[in-house]
């Protein structure tokens, strides 16, 4: 009984001191003093537990704000890529355009049509191929 009322003292919080002391006042035959152990026992018990709830509740707290920093960032993610495969598209569309625009300068420096129908107007000409033979015919003059 000794050793339980100097950990009763030490920590006063300590339940398991508290019922060793209520157990060995019952063994010493005082049911008054076991049972004022075994309330302070039990009122230690109920602390504990409400301790032990709150950290529980603020544990199942912070692992809900992670996970919606986590949800965030994932919407965060998919958000940049869908602009990143935007800009891509636009830059493959001016890309497309410039050397589109690029083509049509050099076929007019070269005297080329971009067309399909360029290829009977350059047969037309006097020196040039004719699309239809195939073959290269003499210019008369």
């Amino acid at each position: 009984m000794k050793r339980a009322m100097i950990a009763t003292q030490l920590d006063p919080s300590y339940a398991k001191a508290h019922a060793r002391v209520a157990l060995a006042c019952d063994i010493l035959g005082e049911p008054a003093a076991a049972a004022e152990a075994r309330a302070k026992a039990e009122a230690c018990t109920a602390t504990e537990a409400k301790a032990k709830a709150a950290k529980d509740k603020e544990a199942a707290d912070k692992k809900k704000a992670l996970e919606a920093k986590r949800q965030e960032a994932a919407a965060r993610d998919a958000m940049l890529a869908r602009e990143l495969a935007s800009e891509r598209e636009k830059q493959d569309a001016e890309a497309d355009k410039e050397s589109q625009a690029t083509a049509e300068k050099l076929n007019s420096m070269l005297g080329f049509d971009a067309g399909l129908a360029g290829v009977a107007d350059r047969s037309a000409r006097p020196g040039l191929p004719t699309a239809s033979a195939g073959v290269p015919t003499p210019s008369r003059a």
